[in-house]
C-alpha cells in the first residue's frame, strides 16, 4: 500500500504495520531501532519526510503522521501525550522514563484510539467517550512504566 492509497483509519494502521517501525534518528545521525538507549541525550524530533524516508519514528512522530493522514482523509482526530514522572531520578539521563503519545479519532459519535507505536497494543480500540479513553490509555502506560522501573532495579 502506498501512502496515497489510504482512505480509512484501518488503511493507516495497515500502512504503519508494513512501513513504519519504532525508532528514532539521534542528533548523532544514527538510527536507533527498538531501543531507548541514550534517548534523553540524543533524541531530536524528525520531520514527517524523515519518518517516511527512514521508515522509523517514536510515538511523537508516528502520532503526528497519523494525525496528518486522518486530516487528509477527513477524519477528526486529536493528539495526546502522557508522561510518568520519575521523581528523584528526573535529572539522571540513564534512568528509565515513560512517555507516550497517542491518537484518538472520532467517527459517527464514537471515540477510537489508533495505536501503533506501542507494539504490544497495536490496533484500533473503541471507547465510550474521550475521558474514558484517556483514563484507560494512561492506566495502560502507568502499568508499563511500573514494570519498567521494577525491571531496572533487578
Amino acid at each position: 500500500m502506498k501512502i496515497n492509497d489510504i482512505k480509512t483509519p484501518e488503511d493507516i494502521l495497515n500502512y504503519f504495520n508494513k512501513n513504519i517501525i519504532y525508532g528514532w534518528i539521534g542528533s548523532d545521525g544514527e538510527k536507533h531501532i527498538q531501543n531507548m538507549k541514550d534517548f534523553r541525550k540524543l533524541y531530536r524530533i524528525s520531520s514527517l519526510e524523515e519518518v517516511l524516508e527512514a521508515g522509523i519514528g517514536t510515538c511523537i512522530e508516528q502520532v503526528y503522521l497519523m494525525n496528518s493522514l486522518m486530516e487528509k482523509i477527513g477524519v477528526e482526530s486529536k493528539m495526546f501525550c502522557t508522561r510518568m514522572y520519575e521523581g528523584e531520578t528526573f535529572n539522571d539521563l540513564e534512568a528509565p522514563e515513560r512517555m507516550h503519545c497517542f491518537l484518538l479519532f472520532y467517527i459517527n459519535g464514537k471515540v477510537y484510539q489508533l495505536e501503533h507505536p506501542d507494539c504490544e497494543r497495536t490496533g484500533i480500540y473503541e471507547y465510550d467517550n474521550e475521558d474514558i479513553a484517556i483514563q484507560k490509555i494512561n492506566q495502560f502506560q502507568m502499568e508499563d512504566f511500573k514494570e519498567l522501573l521494577l525491571s531496572s532495579l533487578k
